[in-house]
């Protein structure tokens, strides 16, 4: 997904906006007219009627690395009712949620968004692959999630500093063909951080249970890596899943790696949040891939097929990737980077760290060099 001009960019979404209002009006007529209208809303106490399947005709993404998933993001023509349960199928995944609905998206037969071989991001992969919506009420999807049995994998959620490899970190679990990585998802990136206590633990606690639903395949986990949003989601998850692993990657020369740590010490240390850095990985691989697999309670065994995620580009599809970069051909300017290098250890020296433009190692760290 190459990147756009901002005012293409800008155009391009005021016309789709354009475009899903019109469509969005002669729905609601043509539902009127023919007596849907009425049926969606005597079918949403009923709970076997109240999801409804819509085909997607459209679909945009102004920012795929910032903004939400969002009903705007989609042009949508209601096809008909189905059961909730329609939306455990593997090709189904959760989309987003408003105050009154949870949406789902539909993929392909055999198509998992999940995986990276659509995409290094989740989001972006559901809605390049979007075949159909489902819709439903939120009382339905707690009912759903209530229903469906006590997660029995073990759940691993990574918290990362940016660039600190921890697309290919989830990936990494990938390989071994047991464990699910969902990487950024939609619901964890966004985080419902303002919500009544007792009202996000509802809605995190069904959420993370469907993403964890039944599959075809054997997994043995589920992988979560969640975008840095500054607020840390340790507690809620740690009050709904106490087994839950929490992993925190970092990488040498990044600065924000310093206030992020400082801000979040005793906070990690309280939720038992041990760090894979970066440059350990890439230098030492096979040991301090079976270091993570061991804290996380996976076979070792795995390890040998984990191995495989170093030989592929973890940011293909995305303006990350090394084909983009390698675009940039214009030499990098030294003197910028020398100033940048002067900035990392003078926040170094001024938080009591000493020199972290070099080989910086935060406490709890569990990966060897």
């Amino acid at each position: 997904m190459a990147l756009k001009p901002l005012w293409r960019l800008i155009t391009g979404f005021i016309w789709f906006q354009v475009q899903r209002i019109c469509v969005g009006i002669l729905e609601s007529v043509v539902l009127f007219l023919n007596g849907t209208r009425k049926k969606i809303r005597e079918n949403n106490d009923i709970y076997a009627r109240s999801a409804r399947i819509s085909s997607v005709h459209k679909w945009i993404l102004f920012d795929p690395w910032s903004v939400y998933n969002s009903t705007w993001n989609l042009i949508t023509w209601h096809e008909g009712f189905i059961h909730p349960e329609y939306v455990l199928k593997d090709e189904v995944s959760l989309y987003c949620m408003t105050d009154e609905e949870a949406w789902f998206v539909e993929a392909p037969e055999g198509v998992e968004v999940w995986k990276s071989e659509y995409s290094a991001f989740h989001k972006i992969a559901q809605h390049e692959y979007a075949k159909n919506v489902i819709k439903m009420p939120l009382r339905s999807f707690y009912l759903l999630a209530d229903k469906i049995s006590d997660i029995k994998q073990k759940l691993i959620f990574l918290d990362f500093v940016p660039r600190s490899g921890s697309t290919l970190v989830g990936q990494i679990f990938e390989e071994t063909g047991v464990c699910v990585n969902y990487s950024e998802p939609h619901f964890l990136s966004m985080y419902w951080g303002a919500q009544d206590h007792q009202k996000l633990l509802k809605i995190v606690k069904a959420a993370i249970t469907f993403y964890c639903k039944p599959r075809k395949q054997l997994t043995s986990a589920f992988v979560f890596k969640y975008a840095p949003m500054g607020v840390s989601l340790a507690p809620v998850i740690f009050e709904l899943f106490p087994d839950a692993k929490l992993l925190h990657l970092t990488r040498n020369t990044i600065p924000n790696a310093i206030s992020i740590f400082r801000v979040n010490q005793h906070s990690n240390a309280e939720y038992r949040m041990p760090v894979i850095k970066y440059e350990d990985v890439l230098s030492n691989r096979e040991a301090n891939i079976e270091t993570l697999f061991q804290f996380c309670g996976l076979d070792v065994n795995l390890v040998h097929k984990a191995m495989a995620a170093f030989g592929k580009d973890s940011q293909a599809g995305s303006p990350l990737s090394k084909d983009q970069l390698q675009k940039n051909t214009s030499a990098p300017n030294m003197a910028n980077i020398e100033a940048i290098v002067n900035d990392v250890r003078k926040l170094g020296e001024h938080f009591g760290l000493g020199d972290v433009s070099g080989d910086f190692r935060l406490p709890g760290t569990i990966t060897i060099g």
